[in-house]
């Protein structure tokens, strides 16, 4: 929540001519010293890390931007989600007491929601592909900032149905290109074995090469 409320518009990048992303630099705001700080357990702006935009975060963004002066009409730190009297943000907005109460206790969570669920929410939805597509690991650790992929592998763990689904896709694949080795050599049935023909022939040396190594 602190990268949010520390979000500023000039790291905001959804022009017409750019890839959508945001520049993540700062997680939290000293009032003492009037700075930004950068994100807990990062040190310093060199390791901001680039997040993409698109769907509905993409539009929700453009639409929030698009009222943003008439919610706040003073912006002094320039931020994407200041509030009302244009300040850094301390806590969730006052609507989200609302989104809890609607809610309620989540049977499979035995709790109601909590604002930190949105971010585990969102991981969980890029490796299962429940917004269309699937993500790799790899990826949405970088999205997530996550230091250790280790972190990120326990959503995978949330989604046996898209591992399972991953296996399907890749012997659908294995079989096409199956029937595509055979359709080329009658007496091949796997990849596999057109893969290891090609290695042996790579590795094995002529016979005049042969007869010399072994005198």
């Amino acid at each position: 929540m602190g990268e949010l409320c520390c979000l500023h518009l000039d790291d905001l990048h959804i022009g017409d001519d750019e890839e959508p992303h945001v520049v993540v630099r700062f997680g939290s705001y000293d009032r003492d010293a009037e700075r930004f700080r950068s994100p807990k357990g990062r040190r310093g702006e060199q390791n901001a890390r680039r997040v993409p935009l698109w769907g509905l975060a993409l539009d929700a963004v453009r639409a929030w931007l698009d009222g943003l002066d008439v919610y706040a009409s003073r912006n002094p730190h320039g931020l994407v989600f200041p509030s009302e009297r244009g300040a850094v943000r301390q806590r969730w907005p006052r609507s989200w007491p609302d989104v809890v109460r609607a809610y309620g206790v989540v049977p499979r969570l035995g709790r109601r929601v909590w604002w930190h669920l949105l971010r585990h929410t969102a991981a969980s939805t890029m490796v299962s592909g429940w917004d269309g597509m699937r993500w790799s690991v790899e990826d949405v650790q970088r999205v997530l900032g996550h230091r250790d992929i280790r972190t990120t592998q326990r959503y995978a763990r949330l989604a046996p149905d898209a591992i399972q689904a991953v296996a399907m896709q890749a012997d659908a694949a294995f079989r096409d290109t199956s029937r595509k080795c055979h359709a080329e050599d009658p007496t091949l049935t796997s990849p596999y074995k057109k893969q290891h023909a090609r290695c042996d022939s790579n590795t094995r040396h002529s016979a005049s090469k042969a007869d010399a190594l072994s005198s």
